[in-house]
């Protein structure tokens, strides 16, 4: 959930201070689409269980499956392209009037840290030791992952709107 998140929110974020969206050179309604048929051709093909739940010994980590190493993979290599493409745009629009009017340092850090704060207290919550939270309420704890991102979202968008500040 996280990695689908933070593209949208950060561009959101980013039209915002920018004042036009721009997205990167893959994004996830289209490209990404793309990715997701072929693995579904690949697991058709090779089979589910034989690949995705194949542990390996990875380095100190220690026993790791296939689906988890690629999850890993892509929330690192989501993470490289949206922090790149925020920061370079933000650059090139730092001497724009939409930016000046638009930036105070306090609220873009509140701004910024909303989503990586909220997913950590989240990850904390659900993977904290006896934690029973996902697995006896899967669907409460999406739900409130959800709302609090749409809360997020939401509100950002309505500033972009009505030029205030959350």
């Amino acid at each position: 959930m996280i990695v689908v998140c933070f593209p949208f929110y950060y561009i959101i974020l980013e039209e915002f201070y920018v004042g036009k969206m721009s997205q990167p050179a893959f994004t996830g309604p289209d490209d990404a689409s793309l990715g997701i048929y072929a693995l579904c051709l690949f697991t058709a093909y090779k089979g589910s269980e034989e690949f995705w739940k194949t542990e390996y010994d990875f380095f100190a980590i220690g026993e790791v499956r296939t689906s988890h190493l690629f999850l890993y993979a892509l929330a690192i290599i989501e993470l490289i392209t949206l922090s790149q493409a925020f920061y370079t745009n933000l650059k090139q629009a730092k001497d724009t009037e939409i930016f000046k009017r638009r930036y105070q340092l306090s609220t873009f850090i509140r701004h910024v840290s909303f989503l990586p704060v909220a997913s950590a207290v989240w990850m904390a919550y659900i993977f904290a030791p006896n934690s029973v939270a996902i697995a006896d309420h899967t669907k409460l704890v999406t739900f409130g992952f959800g709302a609090h991102f749409l809360q997020g979202v939401m509100r950002l968008m309505l500033n972009n709107v009505t030029e205030g500040d959350f």
